[in-house]
């Protein structure tokens, strides 16, 4: 392990014992901190106290010696983390985030690379990028230094304004309401959401939309049987990551065929129950297929999918899909497209966005990829 060049010498880690099942600590104590030991591992653990509290420590706070950051915890501490070091980053190199000008932003790859040891509610980036959601697969890709490039998405309000950094899903309507009515029931722990999803069943809402997007210019589709295994032929050339990712000329308050550098949009108008987008598969224990299969960690693509209005027996027919290995596709009121880029406008009522398990009130966003803009302690998953 000495002679591997990538393995990491000393990490800051952040412990939340708050999330999930509330055994992160646990988790770290018994599982993570020994195998680090082993493999002299220097560590410096932070015990979380509030919401956006790692997001804060890594923006703010002297991280120069350190060579990777490490979550134990959920996809939220993840997230967290994630935005924390980008916007750092970009700071550091004089990059601006906010759409202010008709070019969106080139991003800087952050230097250190980010890890996950699963201690959430759903464990999504765990299960994505090694196929399981256990601690110590997860502390042994770090300790020998595996690394994956992970594509993320930026997300502006419908001024220009930027939001956040997003690495899974973005959800707009049901999964927007399900969060909403979660978060007042934080008490309950995980068995929340499905509370909340019950709830929001009952009471279903239909949300006129239109969303323009730009098709990917990959031939891969969301419909394709191949999923991202390792290697993955698909994402990024020799599982390298760029420095600096490029994105279309941009301007949130146009439509996206001004913008698009010469890319001809579609546009589809109509009313749903949900609009969904897919970094990635987003599977987890609960889904082991995800939301979208075939979708890749590093190929600058999302997956659209638009759920139209149906009945309620329909609906759950769509839901259930996503338990087993059926085609959560071959419904006359779900089509699905890859593309590089969205734009979402309400047309009449209106709902809010459920993005990595965080709310977005603005229903009006643009949603752009960028291609391995962070890298992950992790090899991808293994057939």
């Amino acid at each position: 392990l000495q002679k591997r060049f990538t393995r990491p010498q000393n990490l800051l880690i952040f412990v939340n014992p708050y999330g999930g099942r509330h055994k992160a600590q646990f988790i770290y104590n018994t599982t993570v901190e020994p195998i680090f030991n082993l493999a002299n591992i220097k560590q410096t653990v932070v015990v979380t106290e509030y919401r956006n509290h790692a997001k804060q420590y890594v923006e703010t706070e002297d991280i120069s010696n350190y060579d990777g950051i490490i979550a134990v915890g959920g996809d939220g501490m993840f997230n967290e983390i994630a935005n924390g070091i980008l916007l750092r980053t970009q700071r550091e190199n004089e990059i601006p985030v906010q759409a202010s000008s008709c070019n969106t932003p080139c991003y800087k790859t952050p230097k250190y690379k980010l890890g996950v040891i699963p201690a959430g509610s759903t464990d999504c980036m765990s299960y994505v990028s090694q196929g399981i959601n256990d601690p110590e697969t997860s502390a042994l890709h770090i300790v020998v230094g595996d690394n994956h490039p992970l594509d993320m998405c930026s997300i502006y309000d419908d001024s220009g304004s930027f939001i956040r950094f997003s690495f899974s899903m973005t959800s707009y309507g049901y999964y927007g309401n399900v969060l909403r009515k979660s978060e007042r029931l934080r008490s309950l722990g995980p068995s929340r959401y499905d509370f909340a999803g019950v709830q929001t069943f009952l009471n279903k809402h239909v949300y006129s939309s239109e969303i323009q997007f730009l098709p990917s210019s990959t031939k891969s589709q969301a419909t394709d049987i191949r999923k991202c295994r390792f290697p993955c032929e698909i994402c990024t050339n020799d599982i390298k990551p760029p420095t600096i990712t490029t994105s279309v000329a941009f301007d949130s308050a146009a439509p996206i065929s001004s913008i698009s550098g010469g890319d001809i949009p579609d546009v589809v108008r109509g009313n749903f129950i949900m609009v969904n987008s897919a970094m990635m598969s987003c599977a987890c224990a609960r889904s082991p297929q995800g939301l979208s299969p075939s979708a890749h960690l590093a190929d600058g693509n999302m997956d659209l999918i638009l759920v139209s209005d149906c009945s309620r027996a329909n609906f759950i027919k769509y839901m259930l899909s996503h338990v087993g290995k059926a085609d959560r596709f071959d419904f006359p009121f779900v089509e699905v497209h890859r593309v590089k880029a969205f734009k979402h406008k309400s047309l009449n009522t209106e709902s809010c966005w459920n993005t990595d398990g965080e709310l977005i009130d603005s229903p009006n966003i643009s949603v752009w990829v960028h291609t391995g803009l962070i890298t992950l302690y992790a090899r991808g998953v293994e057939e």
